[in-house]
């Protein structure tokens, strides 16, 4: 639970999610459109409405699987009444909405308070809730919010937020269409007298056609621990690779230094909507020392047509002389012992035994001994190992 107090908030207060690594779109044949209303939904006098904006979206229409969507939440209060020689309008409401958290993901959402209108400042209270037993397997958020002191009330029409889903489920043929409501709970409206608002809500409604049958492989990321590697050392690189088609697939991926194969290994029977980390090993005995590009290759399954993602680019390793660890390359000076010395004592993996963080300043480029992979962590023998070859340059 979020509680805020603001007595100065304007504009608009933004909140995004962590996700789960994204599956990419796979389009679909449907024409369907989105069904997206052009005007404020009218409110009877004395009563407000609250609803989505589009009412209703087609997940196959906006890309399918992977793909993101907008809704906006709107209101209209048509209360033109209050106390004697008082203000009139709304001053303070709260609402919950719900989806089903197997189909859609939250990404971000937005609110927006009529910080305008309520100048004298604003609390809120929201939450956001996973997993909730609501409408068999739902997310909610819920959000609360009035104005502090006796400013002006609103009324008429307005965006007070919006919510960014992905789309985490799409059935593939023959099975049926998918759906879900996005459920609008109204939780309270309040105008000048404090008494509560006649509220109409109108859901939205989320549906999905099947996806057809394909073959795709794609690769999501390239990882490597170091951005620099002492020529001789051995660096593990990280390729983690996705299955997005619907059949089960075999197959090989390969990581390159420029040009030059640095291993190629093989996937088998990866299953479909899966994923899979593969580590690579690159020696880089006999290798010339400089920068190297260096990316990651899946090779297409048969009757493949979307290549576009079977190619990730990590970027640059340098490639260096033992205890070479920059800004300068080509000599090993103060400078790369003072860089060693200025992590000595840090590591990767933070010690639950010591009062301090040895992850703060830690630096995998300096792990230098025991060769040829280093041990995750830096101490006297990482820093004896660069100042051994102090003053040493390229040959």
């Amino acid at each position: 639970m979020c509680i805020h107090i603001n007595g100065t908030l304007k504009g608009k207060v933004t909140h995004t999610e962590k996700l789960s690594p994204s599956l990419a779109a796979l389009l679909l044949l449907s024409t369907v459109m989105l069904a997206t209303p052009t005007s404020a939904k009218p409110a009877p006098p004395g009563e407000g409405v609250i609803w989505l904006e589009p009412d209703c979206v087609n997940g196959s229409a906006v890309g399918g699987l992977g793909s993101t969507f907008i809704v906006e939440l709107r209101v209209n209060i048509s209360v033109t009444a209050g106390p004697p020689g008082g203000p009139y309008g709304c001053f303070a409401y709260a609402y919950w909405l719900s989806w089903n958290d197997t189909l859609l993901n939250l990404t971000s959402y937005s609110v927006f308070p009529p910080t305008d209108i309520w100048t004298s400042g604003i609390f809120t209270a929201e939450d956001l809730k996973k997993d909730t037993d609501l409408n068999n397997k739902s997310d909610i958020h819920s959000y609360s919010v009035t104005a502090l002191g006796t400013p002006p009330g609103f009324t008429g029409a307005r965006k007070i937020a919006e919510y960014t889903f992905i789309i985490a489920y799409q059935p593939i043929d023959p099975e049926s269409n998918m759906s879900c409501v996005l459920d609008i709970t109204e939780k309270g409206f309040v105008d000048a007298n404090e008494d509560p608002i006649p509220m109409a809500a109108y859901d939205g409604l989320y549906v999905i056609s099947p996806a057809p049958r394909t073959r795709d492989v794609g690769i999501v990321s390239v990882k490597s621990l170091r951005s620099i590697i002492g020529l001789g050392y051995i660096l593990p690189i990280n390729v983690s690779i996705v299955n997005y088609g619907v059949y089960t697939e075999s197959f090989n991926v390969t990581v390159y230094a420029n040009a030059t194969a640095i291993q190629t290994l093989n996937v088998t029977n990866l299953q479909p909507r899966n994923s899979i980390t593969l580590t690579f090993t690159w020696n880089t005995t006999g290798f010339a020392k400089g920068n190297y590009n260096v990316s990651a290759y899946a090779w297409p399954v048969p009757d493949e047509t979307h290549t576009e993602d079977n190619t990730c680019i990590y970027g640059t390793i340098r490639v260096s002389m033992e205890g070479d660890v920059g800004p300068e390359w080509g000599i090993v000076d103060i400078f790369d012992v003072r860089r060693v010395a200025k992590a000595y004592g840090s590591a990767a993996v933070d010690d639950p035994e010591t009062p301090w963080d040895e992850t703060k300043y830690w630096n995998p480029n300096v792990d230098l001994a025991p060769a040829p992979y280093g041990d995750g962590k830096i101490d006297i023998l990482d820093v004896r190992k660069c100042a051994k070859h102090y003053g040493e340059t390229d040959s």
